[in-house]
């Protein structure tokens, strides 16, 4: 579960322009337990309190996957603009010591 928390806020890291802050978009929140970095804006928002998700577990090939996983529980997609001085790999390491601060490894 650690692993794929690690993978999802990859992806949405990875998927993050940088730019201006232009505000959230509206019905948006931050998770309560996570939080955002200072001066980022929610882009795209999705929060559902009893969901699948479905997640890569081993790859096959350069574009397929051999095994798919699968998690059911409170499901939130959350994807921020970051702030223009603030870099993808940068925002990883922020997300990654947050959910250690949780208990999450």
């Amino acid at each position: 579960m650690t692993r794929t928390i690690l993978k999802a806020l990859f992806l949405i890291a990875a998927l993050l322009s940088q730019g201006a802050y232009g505000g959230d978009i509206p019905g948006s929140a931050d998770h309560p337990g996570i939080g955002r970095i200072p001066g980022a804006s929610i882009i795209a928002y999705e929060h559902l309190p009893n969901a699948v998700a479905r997640y890569p577990v081993e790859r096959q090939g350069r574009y397929g996957f051999k095994e798919i996983g699968e998690a059911t529980g409170e499901l939130w997609k959350i994807a921020y603009r970051l702030p223009s001085k603030t870099d993808p790999a940068s925002a990883i390491a922020v997300y990654r010591q947050r959910l250690a601060e949780l208990g999450f490894q």
